[in-house]
């Protein structure tokens, strides 16, 4: 997984790349300093297979 920082001061935010994190989505959204606004890009294939569960 890469994660890169988007530096804008306060409105700082990171993005996550990677392959297989849809079981990571659970870890980021709940960790204390999480913003609670997540999004996550996909593809049509992906979104067949976990679309529901997303």
């Amino acid at each position: 997984m890469e994660k890169i920082k988007v530096e804008l001061g306060e409105n700082s935010y990171e993005i996550f790349i990677g392959e297989n994190l849809f079981e990571e989505v659970a870890k980021f959204a709940t960790a204390p300093n999480f913003s609670k606004k997540i999004l996550i890009v996909t593809d049509e294939n992906i979104f067949n297979i976990h679309g529901e569960t997303l």
